[in-house]
């Protein structure tokens, strides 16, 4: 009898949802490294060289963009001013670990991608419990082949902005407004788009106005938390300024980034002049490739979020809302691709894989589709990213 109850305990085990998003999350993974496996021997060392490549240089071969940046802060600490355009939470917690095991860059990737998969499973609470489990799967399977996604592979902090972000919204679902303050400082340590958690945690507050103002402990548990979310910034900045003597330190950071706030549609009439405009790039070319690529990510989840606003919750559309503003509204003025960062931030609206999944529900044919065609992107988009100059 013992023996049945434990076979039992153990399909029961192999069925739940945690189980499915696990095995998902690690054939994807050993897919991104098959795919690094074969593009790296294949198209980066001499036919037939008999040289063998350990695990570690393979995958430092992922060691690239904003990725180099996080692990030097990781291993040598903060030594210029523009080094604190990379909040601290994530280099962190890279050097904290990478210091005692020496391979800092493996370190961030463990980091990250086992950030993602804790994102994954508070995801799929999230959406079951508020609509119905198939939605949930399918928003999973969706973060998990999206062309883009590989960034969750590396040594990003987009991983984690993810996950703080999927908690507070977890704990804004259940009333908890400590612990969504607790997500909400983390993200904003993370990245400066953590303080955008301000937006659903006061739409949250306000639909729940009748019970905030029932009693005084009421309306002080859910307003205290909120001063969390710039008590982190404030922190940042006082840590900047002791390194730099800037009493403004992020700001002079902003300043010297580039950016500059433009209308949020220039940065996609200026992509659009490029490829289509009297002067545009001649026809072929790697930029124009790359500007294609980010267009029509960007356009893609403008549209998802269109569609969402009749589906979604208001806290849903209201923060995808402030990122997708913020994104357009200070492009990466000093890159030939303006809207190349978009690639990896566009990546935290949930809500916009969430709109998707709806979609891929109701139209199987829809679903089986994305199925085939965004693994195959996911690989592409892998090999270009790694074989990068």
């Amino acid at each position: 009898m013992r023996i049945q109850r434990l076979y039992h305990k153990y399909i029961a085990l192999k069925r739940t949802p945690i189980r499915d998003t696990i095995w998902l999350f690690i054939v994807t993974r050993l897919v991104l490294f098959a795919v690094t496996y074969f593009a790296y021997l294949l198209l980066t060392t001499p036919t037939y060289l008999a040289k063998i490549v350990t695990v570690p240089s393979l995958l430092s071969a992922w060691n690239l963009g904003e990725s180099t940046d996080y692990i030097r802060i990781a291993r040598y600490g903060y030594q210029s001013l523009s080094d604190f355009a990379y909040f601290p939470l994530y280099p962190l917690l890279v050097g904290a670990v990478g210091n005692l095991t020496g391979n800092y860059f493996l370190v961030g990737m463990i980091l990250s991608n086992l950030a993602f998969l804790a994102a994954l499973i508070f995801l799929y609470h999230i959406i079951a419990f508020s609509i119905e489990e198939k939605v949930a799967h399918y928003t999973i399977l969706y973060y998990c082949i999206f062309p883009t996604s590989f960034y969750f592979f590396t040594a990003y902090n987009t991983s984690f902005l993810l996950l703080f972000s999927v908690g507070t919204f977890w704990a804004l679902q259940r009333r908890y407004w400590w612990r969504a303050g607790l997500f909400g400082m983390l993200a904003s340590l993370t990245s400066p788009f953590g303080l955008l958690l301000l937006l659903p945690y006061l739409a949250t507050l306000i639909a729940e106005r009748r019970a905030l103002f029932s009693s005084v402990f009421a309306f002080l548990n859910g307003i205290t938390p909120l001063l969390l979310f710039p008590f982190c910034i404030l922190f940042i900045n006082y840590c900047a300024w002791l390194a730099t003597g800037d009493r403004l330190a992020l700001l002079t950071v902003e300043l010297q980034s580039g950016r500059e706030f433009t209308y949020p549609w220039e940065g996609i009439i200026q992509t659009f002049s490029m490829l289509f405009g009297p002067h545009a790039l001649p026809a072929g070319s790697s930029l124009q490739v790359h500007l294609i690529i980010d267009l029509c990510i960007t356009l893609f989840f403008l549209v998802l979020w269109v569609v969402g606003l009749f589906r979604l919750p208001f806290r849903y559309s209201l923060w995808s809302f402030g990122v997708l503003f913020v994104l357009l509204s200070f492009p990466a003025q000093e890159s030939p691709d303006v809207l190349q960062p978009n690639q990896h931030m566009l990546l935290l609206l949930f809500p916009m894989l969430l709109t998707l999944a709806f979609q891929g529900k109701k139209h199987p044919g829809f679903h089986q589709s994305l199925f085939l065609i965004f693994p195959v992107f996911l690989a592409l988009f892998s090999i270009t990213f790694i074989l990068q100059p």
